[in-house]
């Protein structure tokens, strides 16, 4: 599992309390803005991710979506949190530059073919809010530059692998096996045509 940390401080925090967990080994803390650190997980080819979970600053959540589905796989769980906002979402002329940045990051959901989301409300202690539960229904082949269009299956086995921007980590997760693809040379793909068909997902143990 990887957790990005923009607040040096808090990273301290969530190293202490992996290490008190017996969890250290197991999740990868690094610290700096999320848009310099995601460029950076995908030159070192991490992922993809079978959970995202973003809880970061908020006008910027259209492009950490944009991240997200890059770092993804079909079938892969992206959970965005705190988008309801005591309703204000809803102004469409508000100033506030979260507001702005959700309702960005809502609009290109609603119009990504990709994507299969949802808004789910919330009220508790902290007011009125609530989350966006996304999953993906198919990915650009990755390595085939523009033309990439085609949908890619990623079996799952094991453990779930996750990541989380913003947020502190929650649970060990580790790198799925994958298994040779149906059609030897094709990775899976299928065509634009092809009826896209989720893989299941085991749950991680704690």
């Amino acid at each position: 599992m990887i957790t990005l940390e923009r607040d040096p401080r808090h990273a301290t925090v969530a190293r202490a309390n992996l290490r008190g967990a017996g969890l250290a080994k197991r999740v990868t803390v690094r610290v700096g803005p999320a848009l310099e650190t995601l460029p950076r997980l995908e030159a070192e080819g991490e992922g993809p991710f079978d959970l995202i979970f973003l809880d970061a600053d908020k006008p910027n959540n259209p492009a950490y979506l944009d991240w997200a589905v890059r770092l993804a796989r079909p079938g892969t769980v992206i959970v965005v949190d705190n988008v309801v906002r005591d309703g204000h979402v809803v102004q469409t002329r508000s100033r506030d530059p979260r507001v702005q940045g959700i309702r960005r990051m809502n609009a290109r959901l609603a119009n990504d073919p990709r994507l299969l989301a949802t808004t789910l409300q919330t009220v508790g202690r902290k007011g009125y809010d609530g989350f966006v539960l996304a999953i993906v229904l198919k990915v650009a082949a990755p390595g085939r530059g523009p033309r990439g269009t085609g949908v890619r299956r990623f079996p799952v086995r094991g453990r779930l692998r996750g990541s989380a921007v913003g947020a502190g980590p929650t649970r060990s997760v580790e790198r799925p096996r994958r298994e040779p693809s149906e059609t030897p040379g094709s990775m899976g793909a299928r065509s634009p045509a092809s009826k896209v068909r989720t893989p299941p997902l085991r749950s991680a143990r704690r």
